[in-house]
């Protein structure tokens, strides 16, 4: 995609008259870009309504950045950041974090939050996470009889920010967005001019452009609810059973991706685990973890890609040991 630059001047008016004002191409350090947006969430932030919860979480890949919470719906934001390029690796990262924190529990997601670094420059103030859930979403909660496991943490967004964004990079997002997953990329542009710095946001995939995308299918989703929701159902109804393996089918695969399948076959093999939580509807027998099918299939197409293969993004792609495929066995 083309890359869209910026260009600032300061402008006299009464002498016609413009200056250009000159980019500077990086932060000096990682945590400056960190400290800026903990402290100034608007840049990320168009509606205001998120909450900062968390940073420097430890998970097991790692430390993620910055977390946050939308008040309005209860969902959880994954910032990461990069005070240079966004890069492919930066991507596969984030998508991890976000798994690992779609997997929690309720009572593991507050102690996630409450383990954050404190004493940090915008570091939200509260010494329970529950606490705040609760009268955050107390309203919510008697209006729709609702728990609040139910509302808290239900769904994920991933936020990359950095000063320049990888052109394959940009590429991946846009890809990964077609399929519905909720991630974009921020680029902060910094500049100067008399010793004043400034910074500019160029968005890669605006809200606008993701509602068009939602509009799009928002007739087939209304027809067929979420994959890993009818799982649960069938099993619920005894369609299905707790156990029933699913291997990962590839049409067409090139011969070193068969070869590496054939070496590491639990890598493509699932089981159903009859736990009603659709996050946690199948069991990956590579790691031996809980996901839901869709949350399976990112891991399975990152950890391929951390070894120099492609496999397509497709949740469908699963079929029982007579090779029938997933939606096939829930109609």
């Amino acid at each position: 995609m083309a890359k869209e630059e910026i260009k600032i001047w300061n402008i006299d008016l009464e002498k016609s008259s413009i200056r250009p004002i000159a980019r500077i191409e990086q932060f000096e350090l990682e945590k400056d870009l960190e400290n800026l947006i903990a402290c100034n969430k608007e840049i990320l932030d168009n509606d205001n309504s998120w909450i900062f919860i968390g940073r420097q979480l430890q998970t097991n890949d790692g430390p993620l950045d910055l977390l946050f919470m939308d008040k309005k719906d209860g969902n959880t934001i994954i910032v990461e950041l990069k005070r240079d390029k966004t890069r492919r690796e930066a991507i596969g990262q984030a998508i991890d974090y976000a798994a690992q924190i779609a997997h929690m529990e309720y009572q593991e997601f507050k102690e996630f939050v409450n383990s954050g670094r404190k004493n940090e420059p915008g570091y939200p103030e509260f010494d329970d996470f529950g606490e705040v859930c609760d009268k955050l979403f107390k309203n919510l909660l008697v209006e729709k009889n609702l728990l609040v496991e139910e509302v808290v943490n239900q769904s994920q967004k991933i936020f990359l920010v950095s000063t320049s964004l990888d052109e394959n990079a940009e590429i991946m997002i846009g890809w990964l967005s077609d399929f519905r997953i909720e991630i974009n990329a921020i680029e902060l542009q910094l500049y100067e001019m008399d010793n004043v710095k400034f910074i500019a946001r160029r968005v890669l995939l605006s809200e606008v452009m993701k509602e068009k995308g939602r509009e799009a299918t928002d007739v087939k989703r209304r027809k067929a609810p979420d994959l890993s929701v009818r799982i649960r159902d069938a099993v619920a109804n005894g369609i299905l059973k707790p156990g029933l393996r699913l291997k990962y089918i590839m049409e067409g695969a090139l011969p070193e991706l068969i070869e590496f399948r054939d070496k590491n076959p639990n890598m493509f093999t699932a089981e159903l685990t009859g736990i009603s939580n659709k996050n946690q509807i199948v069991k990956w027998l590579y790691d031996g973890k809980n996901y839901s099918l869709g949350g399976l299939t990112a891991n399975l197409m990152q950890t391929l890609e951390k070894n120099n293969l492609v496999i397509e993004w497709n949740p469908y792609a699963w079929a029982d040991e007579n090779g029938i495929r997933i939606e096939d066995l829930i109609q």
